[in-house]
């Protein structure tokens, strides 16, 4: 299988506005976000998960920074079935993305049992 080409994306996006982060190649998009005054204050997965009390967003789910305020809202979802909760790896990397690839074709619930 050949590599694609990672994508890099800003932009600046102003409070009240929406974004459409499509994803075209079937893999991951990792997606981050940052207080545009306080660039310390940025979306925290880890805080997401225990302010949402679930492993992954749901649509009308807040994604929080990591000073628990909301920063992002999921507003629609279009990507086939439910979203395994990625945002417990650590940073992203090709040999991360090899090793989820593996693991996504161990069984329909595409999860390992303990």
């Amino acid at each position: 299988m050949a590599e694609q080409q990672t994508v890099r994306k800003a932009a600046h996006v102003k409070v009240g506005r929406r974004i459409k982060i499509i994803n075209t190649h079937g893999e991951v998009v990792d997606t981050g976000a940052f207080n545009a005054e306080d660039i310390a204050e940025y979306m925290a997965m880890d805080t997401t998960r225990a302010y949402n009390q679930r492993m992954s967003p749901l649509v009308g789910d807040d994604l929080v920074t990591n000073k628990h305020r909301p920063i992002l809202k999921l507003v629609e979802d279009t990507s086939p079935g439910r979203l395994r909760p990625l945002a417990l790896s650590p940073a992203w990397s090709r040999g991360r993305s090899r090793q989820l690839r593996r693991q996504s074709d161990l069984g329909p619930d595409r999860t390992r049992s303990q």
